[in-house]
């Protein structure tokens, strides 16, 4: 449970404390809260749901005792914010399984391509033909684009920026 959701709570948590250290306190406390029994879960809703409303609220809870500006806490308490935080978080959890699901090989190229490295270079440094680099960084950018639903160039960057 903690391998599946604790990536997505964090994500949820970093857009409302905007710092990652805060994030990660926010997604331990509630797997720790939850494992401990502390956190009383509702017995019609979901786990999944009852995690991001835990995310949620301690982390709103952690920005009130950092003392932010009220407007600040009402945006982020907003359920429109909420629901956006959530649907970017499984995006970009989507997206980043699909990246890890290419061949190693592709996952190379496709990196160094974002790092801006010529794919001449890419061919040398990968002691491959040029010819092949190509076909692998295209099958890999086509199998992410398949397999990413909407908005793929966007959380495509996002998610590779991170494994840069």
């Amino acid at each position: 449970m903690f391998e599946k959701y604790y990536p997505l709570l964090f994500l949820v948590a970093k857009k409302y404390v905007q710092e990652e250290q805060g994030a990660k306190l926010v997604a331990q406390n509630i797997f720790i809260d939850f494992w401990e029994g502390r956190a009383v879960q509702e017995p019609n809703i979901s786990v999944k749901s009852f995690l991001y409303r835990s995310v949620r609220n301690q982390s709103i809870q952690l920005l009130q005792e950092a003392d932010h500006g009220e407007d600040l806490l009402e945006n982020l308490d907003h359920p429109r914010t909420f629901k956006a935080h959530i649907v970017q978080a499984e995006k970009y959890q989507s997206i980043q399984a699909s990246f890890h699901s290419l061949m190693e090989i592709q996952q190379q190229i496709i990196q160094l391509t974002l790092k801006g490295v010529q794919l001449e270079e890419i061919a040398l440094v990968l002691n491959l033909e040029i010819g092949r680099v190509k076909r692998y960084k295209f099958s890999g950018l086509k199998l992410l684009k398949t397999n990413s639903k909407s908005d793929f160039h966007l959380a495509l960057l996002l998610v590779l920026w991170d494994l840069i």
